[in-house]
């Protein structure tokens, strides 16, 4: 008698799978370690997103933001908060951090170019914060659309 052509025997296997998935998916085991640069309203908008997805794959350990004048917060959506670009690649090889998004509201003389391509070419994803947001909601950023991103689309 052939053991996997119980249905008792197939519904406690398919039972038991979908509780460890659910324990699995909950604690985020095999989520990908991310960092997301930025602190603004796209920041904002994906974290919340990755939050109330449970399914989505990232354990953002940090949000790096640039050195401001004003009022320094320690936490972002509930996530800590360091300030400034410079020792990017540090911080992500001590936290063995696999992607970095770059969820920037303005990129234009703020984006730490040298350090994300210091990053990228030791192997460490870099992704675009748009890019992201609509993987994740299935919805376009109407105000974030450049042109670039329209002419030279790129996959995910």
């Amino acid at each position: 008698m052939d053991l996997f052509f119980k249905p008792d025997c197939a519904a406690f296997l398919l039972v038991s799978w979908r509780i460890l998935f659910s324990i699995i998916m909950k604690k985020r085991l095999f989520a990908e370690r991310v960092i997301v640069l930025g602190a603004g309203e796209l920041a904002g908008d994906m974290l919340r997103e990755i939050k109330r997805r449970r399914d989505i794959s990232y354990n953002i350990r940090y949000v790096l933001d640039q050195k401001k004048e004003g009022e320094a917060v320690q936490f972002f959506e509930g996530i800590p908060v360091r300030y400034g670009f410079d020792r990017l690649y540090e911080l992500v090889e001590n936290e063995n951090i696999s992607d970095i998004i770059v969820a920037l509201d303005q990129k234009r003389g703020v984006m730490p170019y040298e350090e994300l391509l210091n990053c990228k070419v030791r192997g460490i994803n870099i992704i675009d914060g748009e890019s992201i947001y609509e993987r994740i909601t299935g919805k376009i950023l109407i105000e974030k659309i450049i042109p670039s991103w329209l002419i030279f689309p790129t996959a995910l």
